[in-house]
C-alpha cells in the first residue's frame, strides 16, 4: 500500500500523506485520496495483490483479520496522522501488543 522506497512503510504517515497529498508543480492533477480510500490501500485492499479477498481484506467472521486499535477517530483528528498512534494490535484473536505508560508517545 506504499511507495516504498520512495515513502515511509509507517502506514499512518503514508494515510497522511496520501491524503493531504498536493500537486508538486502548478497544472499537475490533484491526486490526494479520500481517508477511506487511503485506510483502505494500506488495510483491506492488501489483500488484493496476494489473491486472498476470500480469506482475509475485511471483518467477517471465518475471514483471517490483524486489527489496530489507534489512540484517536481517524475521521475526526484535525492533525495529522502520523501524530497518531497504536494503542492494541488484535492478531488470531489474541492481543499482540498493548501500549504501556512506559511507551505511550509524548
Amino acid at each position: 500500500g506504499s511507495d516504498w522506497p520512495i515513502v515511509s512503510c509507517k502506514c499512518l504517515q503514508g494515510i497522511d500523506r496520501a491524503v493531504f497529498r498536493k500537486p508538486w508543480k502548478a497544472g499537475l492533477p490533484d491526486q490526494h485520496l479520500s481517508l477511506e480510500q487511503a485506510v483502505a490501500a494500506f488495510s483491506s485492499h492488501a489483500a488484493i495483490p496476494e489473491y486472498a479477498e476470500s480469506a482475509r481484506g475485511h471483518i467477517t467472521e471465518g475471514m483471517q483479520a490483524d486489527v489496530i486499535v489507534l489512540s484517536e477517530n481517524l475521521q475526526a483528528y484535525t492533525g495529522k496522522y502520523e501524530q497518531i498512534h497504536v494503542r492494541w494490535t488484535l492478531s488470531g484473536g489474541q492481543i499482540q501488543y498493548a501500549q504501556t505508560e512506559a511507551h505511550k508517545p509524548t
